[in-house]
């Protein structure tokens, strides 16, 4: 498998089974985590650009302004909305709109991009378009939270792939764009923990809120990157590992109810993952064939093929 698109695979990963964590910290409003998530992240990405000695801001130009606070946007929406979803019991509602977003992620790449489908993409696009399409009906419609995260980190993907901006400049712009409105809510709102972090065991959740930057920023930095290398499609069509797993958690770790029509889109969606896998399969093995068979119409020394 490819290396950006294995770094792809990776962020979904995380982003899939994250629920987990956050909702950890369920003693701490949804705004506040996101107010901390936002800070945090600052840091750890403050300590790595301290490490190199160098700052990532030194010519800023308009497309790069442009791009970076559309990033930002789309980012601290994205965030907000998953976390009150987690939050308020919805992981299995929020796993919808991630099933919307690599459609649309789809979609962009091939009117805006021009990209082409190969005959299994295009079954994986059919196939998880009939599952999405299978869910919104037992929805009865795309409710307001899929339709926020769906279409804010399908418009991130498209933004981080054809942007100025490198993985972790394009991320440091977003986060420090909002890290002064984060800090003045977390002033506003009182950094005693008696207001921040609520619950019985505090000691535990200081302790996992410390690493809610570097949570933040290391899928971030991952996806970033691979997005500008992989396909923007084949992006787009691995961002199913996300709701899947997403809905895995909700279902099995955090005991949501699930209608059993339900199982159908998810298997389509499956079914659409497995065609990206063959796919992508094939594309390595044929490339190592090539690799295999140029050395072999190289002449050998003092030999002609004449």
């Amino acid at each position: 498998m490819q290396r950006p698109i294995l770094l792809v695979l990776l962020a979904d990963l995380w982003w899939g089974i994250s629920a987990l964590y956050w909702r950890e910290l369920d003693s701490i409003d949804p705004v506040d985590q996101l107010a901390w998530r936002i800070l945090l992240g600052v840091a750890v990405l403050g300590g790595w650009w301290a490490s190199r000695r160098r700052w990532p801001f030194r010519s800023m130009t308009r497309r790069k302004w442009i791009y970076g606070l559309l990033g930002t946007v789309c980012i601290t929406m994205n965030w907000a909305v998953f976390l009150w979803a987690v939050s308020n019991d919805q992981a299995v509602g929020a796993a919808l709109g991630y099933f919307l977003s690599p459609v649309l992620s789809v979609v962009i790449a091939v009117v805006a991009l021009g990209e082409r489908l190969d005959r299994l993409q295009q079954a994986a696009v059919a196939l998880a378009a009939g599952g999405l399409v299978w869910l919104v009906v037992l929805q009865g419609g795309v409710p307001a939270v899929a339709l926020a995260l769906g279409v804010s980190f399908a418009i991130y993907g498209y933004v981080r792939k054809t942007g100025p901006w490198d993985a972790v400049d394009g991320l440091t712009m977003e986060m420090a764009a909002v890290a002064p409105f984060a800090a003045v809510f977390l002033l506003i709102r009182g950094i005693d923990t008696s207001v921040s972090v609520g619950g019985d065991d505090r000691a535990i959740t200081w302790l996992l809120l410390s690493f809610a930057g570097l949570a933040t920023a290391m899928p971030l930095i991952l996806f970033a990157n691979a997005a500008r290398k992989a396909p923007l499609a084949v992006v787009g069509l691995l961002q199913y590992v996300v709701p899947v797993a997403q809905f895995l958690v909700g279902w099995l770790v955090f005991a949501e109810s699930v209608p059993a029509t339900r199982f159908v889109g998810f298997g389509l969606v499956w079914a659409a993952l497995a065609c990206v896998i063959v796919n992508e399969l094939q594309q390595q093995r044929r490339i190592r064939a090539t690799n295999r068979s140029v050395p072999a119409r190289l002449p050998r020394e003092g030999h002609s093929y004449d």
